[in-house]
């Protein structure tokens, strides 16, 4: 295709990227979901209502919360609320577009971010307006992105960005800006807090010093705005909302939700998977548990050899810092019990360092971005809707389906960390493996 038209395929894929865009944020959809916490939480906060910020059933200002009694409870850092007090300045009907709004300028930014500091810096393809049509086509196809606008817009598109930011500097060795963008994620999404094992058993203390401190000053703040008790409240929502548990499997992509959908939805009798009673369990048994720790004891166990390994290669630094930030990531997403479908929003990080050595990918890994793209479709409600309408859980087999059906898109990630655990972004090995790996090869044919 000549240049002409490669630059008028860009031109409509940006127009579709800002008509979907325009369509969901005008949408009354998602007024009742994930906006309500949100609205919510900035609600009281505006208020100065700290102490029951994490009461999701405590009244706002005198009034019944938004979507009262089905409300779901904030789970971000305290001070995060603070972000969100523009919304609780308005009412729901006005904030709900601004909100949705926000979140789709920060999607589209930290797709500006990743291409210009990463895919842009990669292979030449990406610097033609060839790549750029393919950059475009995967945002505007990829339906975790899009989930966060029909759920009323989600604090996950804001801490892409954060992330998107955070790796630009960090690879950039400009560790203090890149510690305050990671910082200001963990705060929205506190389970990523996990990512800094990483870094510590890398020893990368240029970044982890600075880090530390951004943590501990907005702590302080924390602390000294909204009270001792507060603080307390979180981290008893952190452990409980942190806890092994089961939820929708519609909603879940986690690995370790694999074991959980399975044991939840084989054990309902349901007739059909939508049927009202009775409700999945709650409680997972001992033995379930017991799998779920397991689990957590070897991935965290191969995610510190991953790291040593990165820190004694003797790779380019970019590419190590590139295989830090990757790492950093995919521990919280393949830790989690509980994987929310619009957290694969993520995933575009590592993607993007993918993709920026695209020519040099083996087969293989090629072959999983694509399989773990086509399984990002789940995330959208119609597909999953009708897949839960396929299937009636009668048979172990059937739950099964279901299960893989959710996790999918995290087992492709999981299988690819252990196929090429030897760099997911493929830095060069070591002298000394590559030396002891000919010589077993040479003692095999003798």
């Amino acid at each position: 295709m000549p240049g002409k038209g490669w630059w008028a395929l860009v031109l409509a894929i940006g127009l579709a990227i800002a008509v979907r865009a325009v369509v969901l944020v005008r949408s009354p959809e998602g007024v009742r979901v994930d906006f309500a916490t949100y609205y919510n939480a900035g609600a009281r906060f505006a208020a100065g209502e700290y102490e029951n910020l994490y009461d999701p059933e405590s009244a706002v200002d005198g009034r019944r919360p938004l979507d009262w009694p089905r409300v779901h409870r904030y789970a971000g850092f305290p001070l995060s609320a603070a972000l969100f007090t523009p919304l609780g300045l308005l009412g729901p009907e006005a904030a709900l577009p601004v909100f949705k709004a926000t979140c789709a300028a920060a999607f589209i930014a930290a797709m500006f971010v990743l291409y210009a500091g990463f895919l842009r810096r990669g292979d030449a393809v990406w610097r033609s307006p060839a790549g750029l049509a393919i950059a475009g086509a995967v945002g505007l196809l990829y339906e975790p992105a899009w989930l966060t606008l029909r759920n009323g817009g989600q604090a996950t598109a804001l801490a892409t960005l954060c992330f998107a930011l955070f790796a630009y500097f960090y690879v950039d060795r400009r560790a203090v800006v890149a510690a305050l963008f990671l910082v200001a994620a963990v705060f929205l999404k506190p389970l990523f807090a996990l990512g800094g094992v990483v870094f510590l058993v890398s020893r990368d203390w240029r970044f982890v010093r600075p880090a530390v401190l951004w943590g501990l000053a907005l702590v302080l703040a924390s602390v000294i705005l909204l009270g001792w008790h507060t603080q307390v409240e979180w981290f008893r929502t952190a452990a409980l909302l942190g806890g092994t548990r089961t939820v929708s499997w519609k909603a879940n992509a986690s690995v370790p939700g694999l074991f959980i959908d399975y044991w939840a939805a084989l054990g309902t009798n349901r007739v059909g998977i939508f049927a009202s009673t009775p409700s999945p369990r709650r409680h997972l048994p001992a033995g379930m548990s017991m799998v779920v720790g397991l689990y957590h004891l070897a991935l965290m166990a191969g995610f510190v050899v991953l790291s040593l390994r990165v820190r004694s290669g003797t790779g380019p630094l970019r590419l190590k810092r590139q295989q830090l930030v990757t790492l950093a990531l995919l521990l919280p997403l393949l830790w989690g019990t509980v994987i929310w479908r619009h957290y694969l929003l993520f995933l575009l990080v590592p993607l993007t360092f993918l993709a920026a050595r695209w020519s040099r990918l083996p087969f293989g890994m090629r072959l999983g971005m694509g399989l773990f793209l086509l399984a990002t479709f789940a995330a959208s409600n119609r597909l999953t809707d009708f897949v839960g309408r396929l299937f009636y859980v009668n048979t172990p087999w059937e739950a099964a389906a279901v299960a893989l059906y959710a996790s999918a898109s995290m087992l492709v990630v999981l299988a690819l960390v252990v196929r090429y655990r030897r760099g997911i972004v493929y830095f060069p090995v070591r002298p000394a493996m590559r030396v002891r790996r000919v010589r077993s090869s040479v003692e095999r044919v003798a």
